[in-house]
């Protein structure tokens, strides 16, 4: 199942991998995935269905871990990162002064109906 090889894949990056929500007892350095959504393709012959690999680390993301998981992603055969940017968003750890940043990158793989 596809969701089994995205979790194992960023397990090669960061042992914390969560879907959908991270455990909300885990401390604040993790990855989370998800389905984002599923578009029909114009021939409709076929459907892409979109990932969402989010990175979330306290204070910051250190250099080149995006990287690392776009390289692993690309390695599950017609995973490919989307046209996307990467978006940065920013929180503040609950009850801290601690900033959380989060980068998010949007992966797409061809399904065949």
């Amino acid at each position: 199942m596809i969701l089994n090889e995205i979790e194992s894949k960023l397990k090669e990056v960061e042992k914390a991998v969560y879907y959908g929500l991270a455990d909300e007892r885990s401390k604040w350095n993790y990855i989370v995935f998800s389905r984002q959504k599923m578009t029909r393709s114009q021939n409709k012959t076929g459907d892409t269905m979109y990932y969402s690999v989010a990175i979330v680390r306290e204070n910051y993301i250190e250099e080149g871990i995006e990287e690392k998981v776009i390289k692993k992603m690309e390695e599950i055969p017609g995973m490919k990162r989307a046209q996307n940017d990467i978006s940065y968003s920013y929180v503040k750890k609950p009850n801290t002064n601690i900033v959380i940043e989060v980068a998010e990158i949007i992966f797409c793989k061809a399904v065949k109906i």
